[in-house]
């Protein structure tokens, strides 16, 4: 019985090099390919055995009703599970529900593939009547992403014992789109006193600090939002530093009526802790002197709040709604009269500084919380070719009007200079 139920479910061992970590291992992708959901690990083969003869089991109780399920009917079970077990998890679920019920809503012949039995889709069937049609008008990467979150709807359906194998993965099918996606936009440089302008534009002092802070220390805007009082050292005797540990994720669920929901919070992970394996993730940086006077000036006008106190969080004391950090700073544009830009840029522009004062490759990525230098490189690599050239430019330049060792040259027939 132990060979026949490891067929079913190979059992792989891992190595685990955390202390006390599990490294027996059911390998479920077969059957189900969920992206990110990890897979089952036990103390010992045997109770991976035991988790797979009890799933075997499991798995012929409700095959004998629920094979004759259409695909209308298994929906209604799955989302009404997504919503009940996964209330508050961060996913992308509105997004997953809108493609599948567009997928159910499409046609067979004459028949909606929601009134269709889950057990008689095939991968032929998805590819005339479902991803032939998809193609027209997107994109591949939108198709892909249909694909994508149907073929999980089928890994369920075989859990739940709808079928047995999933006819929807992507290498299967044939995907054929006229559209293509938009080109990956050249990040633009901001000049330094289009900045100036638009902080003189700010409304009050609150905004003034806010757009200097993002454009002279590259912080993500769900960084800075999470930003403390205790997270700036200030002092005269010490360079001045911001310390980066913290950030503001949106949490997005649909309640038991299926209405989109979402809250904010702060977690104490930035996206730098997610990217890097290094200490790089929670960072310091320095504040140059004008925006430490204009911090200074603003905690005094905020009555010298306490070390746990929002920095820039709303008049109650709770996070800032990011949609008045994009307003407010279109209205500062407006009025400063300047090109239109939005707050990311504030972070490019930082970089530019940076590339411009010669730092290193390595520092600008620390800085910047980069996952890694290629990120840096793919970004901002057209700046950093631009700064090369400028500086072999002025070597030269340097090297030609150097008095004190002045370069020889011949005249030729023509009466031109020619360097020897």
């Amino acid at each position: 019985m132990a060979k026949e139920v490891e067929s079913l479910y190979p059992v792989q061992w891992k190595q685990n090099n955390k202390k006390g970590g599990k490294s027996w291992v059911v390998d479920l992708r077969g059957i189900t390919p969920i992206p990110g959901k990890p897979l089952p690990r036990f103390d010992s083969k045997q109770e991976a055995l035991i988790f797979i003869e009890n799933l075997k089991n499991n798995h012929g109780k409700m095959s004998s009703s629920r094979i004759h399920w259409t695909m209308k009917r298994f929906k209604d079970h799955w989302f009404k599970t997504e919503i009940k077990n996964y209330e508050r998890e961060v996913a992308d679920r509105p997004g997953k529900i809108r493609h599948i019920n567009h997928i159910l809503g499409m046609k067979v012949d004459k028949t909606l593939i929601a009134n269709i039995l889950v057990r008689d889709i095939d991968t032929a069937m998805l590819q005339k009547y479902v991803v032939n049609p998809l193609c027209q008008g997107r994109t591949k990467k939108t198709v892909i992403s249909f694909i994508s979150h149907l073929s999980l709807f089928f890994g369920e359906a075989i859990i739940e014992g709808c079928r047995k194998e999933n006819p929807c993965k992507e290498a299967l099918f044939k995907i054929n789109c006229a559209k293509q996606s938009k080109p990956k936009e050249t990040v633009e440089k901001i000049l330094p006193h289009v900045i100036a302008k638009v902080i003189e534009a700010a409304p009050n002092l609150y905004w003034k600090s806010a757009i200097q802070f993002a454009a002279g220390t590259g912080a993500r805007q769900g960084e800075q939002r999470a930003i403390t009082w205790g997270d700036f050292n200030l002092m005269a005797n010490d360079i001045p530093k911001a310390r980066i540990s913290k950030s503001v994720i949106t949490e997005k669920w649909q309640d038991g009526k299926g209405q989109g929901r979402c809250m904010w919070k702060i977690e104490k992970l930035t996206k730098a802790d997610r990217l890097r394996k290094d200490a790089a993730g929670k960072r310091f940086l320095p504040l140059q002197s004008g925006l430490v006077q204009t911090l200074k000036e603003y905690k005094l006008a905020c009555g010298n709040p306490n070390d746990e106190q929002l920095v820039w969080g709303s008049p109650t004391g709770y996070i800032k709604n990011d949609n008045a950090f994009r307003e407010t700073l279109a209205l500062s544009i407006k009025k400063a009269n300047v090109s239109k830009f939005h707050w990311h840029m504030l972070r490019h522009h930082y970089a530019s500084v940076l590339i411009h004062q010669g730092l290193s490759e390595d520092s600008i990525c620390k800085k910047m919380g980069h996952a890694d230098i290629t990120t840096t490189r793919r970004t901002y690599g057209h700046w950093f070719e631009s700064k090369e050239k400028e500086l072999e430019e002025m070597q030269l330049i340097e090297k030609g009007f150097d008095l004190t060792n002045p370069i020889k040259v011949a005249v030729n027939q023509d009466q031109h200079f020619a360097a020897e």
